[in-house]
């Protein structure tokens, strides 16, 4: 199972060093990778970090870049939102859109204890898991 950290590169190299020594085995990809062909094949799952260097319209925009490829590709997100991104996210969902991101899209308070983070991708996992999958 392939594991992706996305996002922030200094928060995101820092928790794939902490999930692979918890024996995940796991990568970084810049967010500017995320749309070349093939950057997910065989990942799993993707957890992507808080960017606070994008701003709320480019944010929007890559969340709905992502929300295709995962339908496409059939990825779990694991999406660490801060504070200040849950009020933001409050907002849409009273605009006439919403956001629903599904099943396999999960919101994980951040910042978070790292036994929690590992409990939530451990849970994501066996929710979206392939009973047929080996």
């Amino acid at each position: 199972m392939a594991l992706v950290v996305c996002g922030d590169p200094v928060v995101g190299r820092l928790l794939v060093l902490l999930l692979e020594d918890s024996g995940y085995e796991v990568r970084f990809m810049p967010r500017l990778s995320l749309n070349e062909s093939g950057a997910l094949e065989r990942v799993r799952l993707l957890l992507l970090t808080p960017t606070p260097e994008l701003s709320s319209e480019r944010r929007a925009a890559l969340l709905a870049s992502l929300k295709d490829i995962q339908e496409a590709v059939g990825l779990i997100v694991l999406e660490l939102v801060t504070p200040s991104e849950e009020r933001r996210r409050e907002e849409v969902r009273d605009d006439s859109r919403g956001d629903s991101r599904g099943d396999s899209w999960h919101l994980v308070p951040w910042p978070c204890r790292f036994p929690e983070l590992k409990r939530r991708i451990e849970a994501a996992l066996l929710a979206n898991s392939d009973p047929g999958a080996d």
